[in-house]
Protein backbone atom coordinates (compact mmCIF):
# COMPACT_ATOMS: atom_id res chain seq x y z
CA UNK A 1 0.00 0.00 0.00
CA UNK A 2 1.32 3.53 -0.61
CA UNK A 3 1.68 6.05 1.87
CA UNK A 4 0.16 9.25 1.53
CA UNK A 5 2.88 11.19 0.82
CA UNK A 6 3.00 9.11 -2.56
CA UNK A 7 -0.20 10.78 -4.07
CA UNK A 8 -0.28 13.60 -6.75
CA UNK A 9 -2.04 16.83 -4.78
CA UNK A 10 -4.27 19.40 -6.78
CA UNK A 11 -3.43 23.05 -5.77
CA UNK A 12 -4.93 26.78 -5.69
CA UNK A 13 -2.28 28.69 -5.40
CA UNK A 14 -1.68 32.63 -5.49
CA UNK A 15 2.01 33.28 -6.03
CA UNK A 16 3.21 37.33 -5.32
CA UNK A 17 1.03 39.32 -7.10
CA UNK A 18 -3.19 38.98 -6.01
CA UNK A 19 -3.96 38.58 -9.60
CA UNK A 20 -1.54 35.51 -10.00
CA UNK A 21 -3.92 32.92 -9.01
CA UNK A 22 -3.27 29.17 -11.09
CA UNK A 23 -4.47 25.99 -10.51
CA UNK A 24 -1.24 23.46 -10.30
CA UNK A 25 -1.25 19.84 -9.91
CA UNK A 26 2.28 18.47 -7.75
CA UNK A 27 3.81 15.53 -6.95
CA UNK A 28 4.71 16.69 -3.20
CA UNK A 29 8.16 15.52 -2.75
CA UNK A 30 8.10 17.01 1.10
CA UNK A 31 7.41 20.06 3.83
CA UNK A 32 9.86 22.41 4.80
CA UNK A 33 10.62 24.91 7.53
CA UNK A 34 12.73 27.91 6.51
CA UNK A 35 13.04 31.36 7.71
CA UNK A 36 9.75 31.90 9.55
CA UNK A 37 7.93 30.35 6.53
CA UNK A 38 6.81 26.96 5.27
CA UNK A 39 7.38 25.23 1.88
CA UNK A 40 6.44 22.07 -0.15
CA UNK A 41 9.13 20.99 -2.78
CA UNK A 42 7.71 19.04 -5.30
CA UNK A 43 7.49 18.43 -8.97
CA UNK A 44 5.04 21.08 -10.71
CA UNK A 45 3.02 19.42 -13.73
CA UNK A 46 2.33 22.84 -14.84
CA UNK A 47 5.69 23.84 -15.53
CA UNK A 48 7.11 20.41 -16.17
CA UNK A 49 9.93 20.97 -13.20
CA UNK A 50 10.24 20.92 -9.70
CA UNK A 51 9.35 23.92 -7.65
CA UNK A 52 9.05 25.36 -4.37
CA UNK A 53 5.45 26.61 -2.96
CA UNK A 54 4.99 28.90 0.02
CA UNK A 55 1.84 27.04 2.03
CA UNK A 56 0.38 30.36 3.23
CA UNK A 57 0.01 30.99 -0.65
CA UNK A 58 -2.21 27.85 -1.08
CA UNK A 59 -5.79 28.55 -1.53
CA UNK A 60 -7.45 25.41 -1.86
CA UNK A 61 -5.86 22.08 -2.03
CA UNK A 62 -7.15 18.37 -2.68
CA UNK A 63 -5.22 14.96 -3.14
CA UNK A 64 -5.84 13.18 -6.13
CA UNK A 65 -5.61 9.46 -6.70
CA UNK A 66 -2.80 9.41 -8.98
CA UNK A 67 0.32 8.08 -7.56
CA UNK A 68 4.27 9.08 -8.03
CA UNK A 69 7.45 7.71 -6.96
CA UNK A 70 9.73 10.58 -5.62
CA UNK A 71 13.45 11.04 -7.30
CA UNK A 72 16.05 8.81 -5.06
CA UNK A 73 17.80 11.29 -2.76
CA UNK A 74 16.09 14.02 -3.25
CA UNK A 75 16.69 16.67 -0.40
CA UNK A 76 14.13 19.01 -0.17
CA UNK A 77 15.85 20.88 2.58
CA UNK A 78 18.88 21.55 0.05
CA UNK A 79 16.47 22.43 -2.82
CA UNK A 80 14.67 25.06 -0.59
CA UNK A 81 17.69 26.90 0.71
CA UNK A 82 19.06 26.88 -3.02
CA UNK A 83 15.86 28.49 -4.33
CA UNK A 84 14.42 30.75 -1.10
CA UNK A 85 17.79 31.39 0.72
CA UNK A 86 18.45 33.08 4.15
CA UNK A 87 15.46 35.62 3.39
CA UNK A 88 11.85 35.42 3.71
CA UNK A 89 10.10 35.66 0.36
Amino acid sequence: MRSPGERRAWIRYRAGRPDSESEREIDPYGVVYRVGRWYCVGYCHLRQEPRVFRLDRVLEASLRTETFTRPAGFDSLAYVVRFVGDAAQ
